[in-house]
């Protein structure tokens, strides 16, 4: 299905028909003026409670037309839609996010649907930030790797960081609206996620998701850590058996995935090992927990803490680092063969030709 990413759009085919000539809609005024008889009507005849929530219905769909309005008051002033040309600086991707999300809820909370996907951005995005004072390409600075910089990954931790705020402020407007003996966002699950694990090797594995709200549907307020890594496949698979949806499988799959609404499924258990480090002319061999240098200068820099020994420095080429995902093997006990030195009393892995998981 083709996505429609304009809120205008999208408000106008959720509350109304879609107008061929934009021009029009400005004569139309607001959605409200054609059912206030109606609406006025129904207001002498329903009780408090009821009139208070249409009140409030009327507030946020007054509230989220002012918003488009502001939006697009420049485009439909233009009034030559004939002639319209391609702005030559693109919207301000802030303010469009926010608009559909303010639209997700408001359709849901209208039960105008009860499903939407919504993509924040492409996998191959060629997006600039510039919003947010970033000037390169998002697909550039997400290889963070191989474009190593300590002023590129300040700033794709700043976009990382716009894209969980997007998340939260959907969360927070879900809160804001009353549903039954709750709020919407106890209704609504929302799922958080990405179409890959990690974006320098391009890898569709170990990918984490957050989810939220879904009170009765799913068990919130933890992390799930499962003794392998899961395919997201099983968890869709096992939410819709949460909603009832009773399906044998899901994309060809038959696979599910325990946890989401409880504690039934295998826990990672981090095993005690031994760790150690043996060198000599053919190869250095070491054995231990690999973890990522939290020094945010030092992307490239991995570690292992060896007893006797003390922490081992990992440094290898991107060829190497995507040759044998280095990445995925982050917090787990390891087993590496490769070749380095002694430089005074710290020893400094510089390749790697074999990494094995001790499971």
């Amino acid at each position: 299905m083709p996505r429609e990413s304009d809120p205008q759009v999208v408000f106008d085919k959720l509350f109304r028909s879609p107008l061929r000539n934009p021009k029009a809609r400005k004569e139309l005024g607001s959605i409200l003026d054609s059912v206030k008889d109606n609406a006025d009507f129904l207001a002498r005849r329903i009780g408090m409670e009821d009139k208070q929530t249409l009140e409030e219905f009327y507030t946020i769909v007054r509230e989220t037309e002012k918003k488009l309005e502001v939006r697009t008051k420049s485009q439909i002033q233009t009034g030559d839609f004939n002639s319209f040309e391609r702005p030559p600086v693109g919207g301000n991707l802030d303010q469009q996010s926010k608009s559909m999300l303010d639209i997700i809820a408001l359709a849901l909370w209208t039960d105008s649907t009860r499903v939407i996907s919504y993509m924040l951005g492409n996998d191959n995005s060629r997006l600039v930030f510039d919003f947010l004072g970033i000037t390169e390409q998002h697909h550039y600075l997400s290889h963070f790797f191989r474009n190593y910089s300590t002023d590129n990954v300040t700033k794709l931790n700043k976009i990382n960081l716009w894209h969980i705020q997007k998340y939260v402020y959907l969360l927070n407007k879900l809160k804001t609206f009353k549903d039954g003996a709750g709020t919407l966002l106890d209704n609504t699950v929302v799922h958080f996620g990405s179409g890959m694990g990690h974006s320098d090797i391009h890898a569709g594995a170990q990918i984490p998701h957050i989810m939220a709200g879904g009170k009765g549907i799913i068990k919130t307020g933890r992390y799930v850590k499962h003794s392998r890594p899961q395919p997201v496949h099983a968890m869709l698979h096992s939410l819709l058996h949460q909603f009832g949806v009773n399906c044998k499988s899901f994309q060809g799959k038959k696979e599910t995935m325990g946890g989401l609404a409880d504690s039934n499924y295998e826990h990672y258990v981090e095993k005690k090992i031994v760790t150690f480090l043996k060198a000599d002319k053919k190869a250095i061999k070491l054995q231990g927990k690999l973890r990522l240098t939290s020094d945010i200068t030092k992307p490239r820099l991995h570690l292992m803490d060896i007893e006797g020994i003390g922490t081992v420095k990992i440094e290898v080429p991107f060829g190497t680092f995507n040759k044998i995902s280095l990445a995925f093997y982050c917090e787990k006990n390891v087993y590496i063969e490769g070749s380095g030195a002694k430089k005074g009393n710290e020893w400094h892995i510089s390749n790697i030709r074999k990494i094995t998981e001790i499971k």
